[in-house]
């Protein structure tokens, strides 16, 4: 029985994550093309991308960034879909990526 509880909420889960993340990048998407057109305004593309996109997507899923600084590289699994946002966050960290199979 516990089991089929948690194939149901795990289906939820991942139905809102796609719903939220539609949602993100049908906001985004204008503010993107827009932004997109001259180079100089690559900032504001970075911009919006860190500040609206990924902050909507990581806080929407419930998921709160807890950033603390150390002298190791931060490590990022690059299978989940969740890290991207987290990565635009982090923007600037040192940051190593591992590719898994």
């Amino acid at each position: 029985m516990i089991r089929y509880i948690k194939i149901g909420l795990c289906g939820l889960y991942n139905i809102w994550f796609y719903t939220l993340a539609a949602t993100g990048i049908i906001i985004s998407l204008p503010l993107f093309f827009i932004f997109c057109f001259k180079e100089e305004w690559y900032p504001q593309f970075y911009w919006v991308a860190r500040n609206i996109w990924a902050k909507l997507i990581l806080f929407g899923m419930g998921l709160i960034p807890k950033i603390e600084f150390s002298c190791y590289d931060h490590l990022l699994e690059y299978t989940s879909l969740t890290n991207l946002p987290l990565l635009v966050v982090l923007e600037g960290l040192s940051l190593m990526y591992i590719y898994s199979s």
